[in-house]
């Protein structure tokens, strides 16, 4: 029978610290809207809302714990298995139903974004529904969530005055629970830098600085000193560091923030190099929006093998745990083709000639990646065309001019997605358009056609066909120049087999005859054996002794061949005393340790005397040798 996991018990046994009541670092001041509340420097902003009687606690489940997921059943199909840290409200005493909640704050957004979350509850009568209202305002526009299956997820819609977003779980009872996890915030935040007061002076010390500023916005707490010190770091440590592999994130982190300009603000500086500087490490982006203006599909992140393992991405060095991380785009399985990736760098002010170095890794003939300085018009980088020896390429250069102000980096696709690539470029140029240069551009075809054909996307179609198509011809020459090579080593490896089956015939063959002999010759049988020899060769003399005794061999023949056999005779009788020495040593060895030595055999006699035996007739007492001094009737005359 299957009991289901009360309230009281997941509360139990997980470790819980509280949930702040304001944001740990606001989106203005680089907080992130993505949390799996794992990392304590993860600088989340969503936090427990101030107005509800219930709070949330970031809880996570003890290790010596036994959790089963299978008792943690609310009826639907929703499936527990929350990784490391988690958020959870419930599960204490309480008088009546009551209602817990996060929120966060977006200060000015392009485009609607997407939210999602996993949540779990054990009760069927607690909901769950997320609300949206203007900064300042109360939250009256609420909406329930459906909680079919995870992730659940809603849209917020764009906005240029700021918004407020609530996630809301009601009717939380003493036996209900509820846990939040893995909070995913897709969508563009508004720039960094305010575009009034960026080519202002700052005071920077005793010294001023044309940099353009970093409008922060003012926390409601005092900023911790960790965040300051991180956002005044020295930009000559970054600089120094190298940039591993490029590009992109699967989650979008949200760092840009407001322009809107106040009375209320604080000025940081964001230096070029906090800007462009980034390891891709621990699944950050650092300040780079990886689902720029013109995507339709966010960069990812990984530290780890991507695809197939011999063809598939892989760390450039795996010793080296600086370089563990990297950005990419593309599928082994899928294509993306028609889709859009595209990231950038905050706004930033290049007071001098710059080098941008980064890794980049190159598998496939398609897609290439461009890297653009400001507009998609000035791309002066092109990832290089792939080599069959080579994928990662280190060390690849752009050069930014002083005054440059944002970077952009995109993939360049087939012929089809370079459309809405082009759509994206024409729509920036036409947003630096006045009114009066966009009506004129209404109704004069001519202009609107010059737009389209100087685009630099479609300028560099041709081009860019021509390089594909001599790419693809050179690797297809190379597999070509590959067949015959392939076809010896196909022909030695069914060669090789052959030999293989061939002797793996023989090795059974003979594994079998030893098997067998090993099965009817125990070490008893052999020494049994070898006593049965022992005897024989010795019978064998005496036959001849006897012959010669009766006068049918002469005495040549006698003394040739009686040596010889009681040689045999003995040699044989040798061992098999010697292995039945063995035989009993290894069967007593445990009962009796020690074992007396085996008692000495006669030698060979010499003259008329045997050895151990004394001084006796030669051939009396020992049925191996003739007796010569007793000589019989019919015996030979010599005797």
């Amino acid at each position: 029978m299957l009991f289901k996991s009360s309230s009281s018990d997941i509360r139990s046994i997980s470790s819980l610290t509280p949930l702040p009541n304001r944001p740990f670092l606001t989106v203005s001041d680089g907080g992130k809207l993505t949390c799996n509340f794992d990392d304590e420097m993860e600088y989340c902003s969503w936090h427990n809302a101030e107005n509800t009687d219930m709070k949330f606690w970031k809880g996570k489940l003890d290790s010596e714990s036994r959790f089963d997921p299978s008792r943690f059943n609310s009826g639907s199909s929703l499936s527990f298995s929350p990784d490391n840290n988690f958020l959870l409200a419930g599960g204490e005493p309480m008088v009546a139903s009551q209602t817990a909640a996060i929120e966060m704050e977006i200060p000015c957004q392009y485009g609607d974004a997407d939210v999602k979350l996993d949540f779990w509850t054990n009760n069927l009568n607690v909901d769950v529904r997320y609300c949206i209202a203007k900064s300042g305002s109360d939250f009256h526009d609420c909406h329930l969530l459906q909680r079919v299956s995870n992730p659940l997820n809603f849209s917020v819609p764009t906005t240029a005055d700021g918004l407020k977003v609530r996630i809301e779980v009601l009717n939380i009872d003493p036996d209900s629970i509820a846990l939040v996890d893995n909070l995913h915030y897709n969508g563009q935040i508004c720039e960094l830098i305010d575009e009034v007061v960026e080519n202002s002076l700052v005071p920077i010390g005793d010294t001023t600085s044309s940099t353009p500023p970093l409008i922060t916005g003012n926390p409601p707490l005092p900023t911790d000193p960790t965040v300051q010190k991180f956002f005044e770091e020295d930009s000559n440590g970054i600089e120094e560091s190298e940039t591993p592999s490029s590009i992109g994130i699967q989650a979008v982190t949200s760092t840009a923030v407001s322009t809107a300009v106040s009375s209320q603000v604080n000025v940081k500086e964001l230096s070029f190099c906090s800007a462009l500087t980034c390891s891709f490490n621990d699944g950050d982006s650092c300040f780079y929006g990886l689902s720029g203006v013109g995507s339709t599909e966010a960069w990812s992140l990984s530290d780890r093998l991507i695809g197939n393992r011999h063809t598939g991405i892989q760390r450039v060095n795996l010793d080296d745990q600086s370089k563990v991380g990297f950005a990419y785009v593309g599928n082994d399985t899928v294509s993306q083709e028609q889709k859009i990736f595209v990231a950038e760098s905050p706004k930033f002010s290049l007071i001098q000639d710059t080098l941008l170095l980064f890794d980049i890794y190159i598998r496939s003939v398609s897609p290439t990646l461009r890297v653009c300085i400001d507009l998609f018009d000035n791309c002066p980088y092109k990832s290089p065309m792939v080599r069959k020896d080579k994928f990662w390429r280190g060390r690849q250069k752009v050069a930014l001019k002083e005054g440059s102000r944002k970077l952009k980096m995109f993939n360049q696709s087939p012929y089809e997605s370079h459309v809405d690539i082009a759509v994206s470029a024409a729509s920036a140029n036409l947003r630096n358009m006045s009114n009066e240069q966009l009506m004129a551009l209404l109704d004069d075809e001519a202009l609107l056609e010059s737009i389209i054909v100087n685009l630099p996307q479609v300028r560099s179609i041709p081009t860019d066909k021509e390089s594909a198509l001599a790419a693809n011809k050179s690797l297809a020459e190379w597999n070509l120049a590959q067949k015959p090579r392939i076809d010896a080593a196909k022909s030695q490896t069914i060669n090789l087999y052959e030999q293989v089956k061939r002797l793996q015939g023989e090795v059974t063959v003979l594994k079998n005859q030893l098997d067998s002999i090993s099965s009817s010759k125990s070490l008893d049988t052999t020494s049994s054996l070898m006593q049965v020899a022992a005897q024989e060769a010795d019978e064998d003399a005496e036959s001849l002794f006897t012959q010669f005794e009766n006068g049918d061999v002469t005495i040549d023949i006698f003394l040739k061949h009686f040596k010889e056999k009681k040689t045999v005779a003995h040699l044989r009788k040798i061992k098999s005393d010697r292995l039945t020495a063995l035989l009993r040593e290894q069967t007593y060895s445990y009962a009796q340790p020690t074992v007396p030595p085996p008692m000495p055999q006669p030698g060979y006699p010499t003259g008329n005397h045997m050895p151990g035996l004394g001084k006796i007739p030669f051939g009396s007492g020992y049925t191996g040798y003739p007796n010569v001094s007793q000589p019989s009737a019919g015996r030979h005359p010599f005797f």
